[in-house]
């Protein structure tokens, strides 16, 4: 039952972690093409490919905002860093800051996630970082909050 007890409070940590990305994202850039030449085309393909999976037909818009949820975490990390300008700098800073541990993190939640075997010092490892971040002043939503996220378009 621990073992059960740790992957759920490990996954619910790492799901909301990845929705705070994509509200930044959202908040941010959401109402930009991702056609655009400074958009990562083969990501946008392959979140398209997933949305159109789910679906069932073939996805006309262009708005990033469609998208953002079909984005992994290690997606939503790469498009905060190729449009930093977009975001307040201390936010920047912040994910600049995380970039090593999200490395890690990502390893973890892709064992979380595909019901892979947790190494021991995954729960901490996990528990610790997100407490970083929700520590932070700004941008990252605090008890619960999940619309904090006040960029500016």
């Amino acid at each position: 039952m621990a073992y059960n007890l740790s992957r759920m409070t490990a996954y619910a940590l790492l799901s909301a972690l990845e929705e705070d990305l994509r509200a930044s994202i959202r908040s941010a850039i959401g109402l930009k093409s991702h056609a655009d030449e400074g958009f990562d085309q083969i990501l946008a393909q392959r979140a398209k490919d997933r949305l159109e999976k789910d679906l069932g037909f073939r996805f006309e818009e262009n708005e990033l905002f469609s998208l953002v949820d079909y984005f992994d975490l290690g997606d939503s990390i790469q498009t905060i860093n190729a449009h930093s300008q977009a975001f307040p700098v201390d936010y920047q800073e912040q994910i600049r800051q995380a970039s090593a541990s999200f490395s890690r993190i990502i390893s973890v939640r892709n064992r979380v996630m595909h019901i892979r075997p947790l190494n021991f010092d995954d729960l901490p490892l996990v528990f610790d970082f997100c407490e970083s971040l929700a520590s932070k002043v700004g941008h990252w939503p605090v008890h619960g909050n999940r619309d904090t996220h006040n960029f500016p378009h």
